[in-house]
């Protein structure tokens, strides 16, 4: 059984990948859940820019997510709740502004 849960609101938007990242040892889910939920009052940006990952390994930090799933190799961690929400809220309306679309 793995030690650690992760937390990972992951977006891959035209300029890289980066994600917010939070690790914890709770396994009831409750933190996990409370952390969503942080994530989902702070930001007003849609969903299908970023998506969701919860997952187990045995070390605390984004690298040990890395080592054991590539797919999370190119991704740049971001510890900060509102570092994350402030770069895809920049992000994500220049996205909107490339297709066409004002007013985010």
């Amino acid at each position: 059984m793995n030690k650690y849960r992760h937390f990972i609101a992951l977006a891959r938007l035209k300029d890289g990948s980066f994600a917010y990242h939070f690790s914890t040892t709770d396994d009831s889910g409750r933190e996990i859940q409370r952390v969503w939920g942080e994530v989902l009052d702070a930001s007003s940006v849609p969903a299908y820019f970023w998506g969701v990952h919860v997952l187990g390994t045995d070390g605390a930090g984004f690298d040990s997510v890395q080592q054991m799933d590539p797919y999370f190799r190119d991704v740049e961690p971001i510890e900060d709740l509102a570092v994350f929400v402030k770069r895809l809220e920049v992000q994500s309306k220049d996205g909107f502004e490339s297709m066409g679309v004002m007013g985010m």
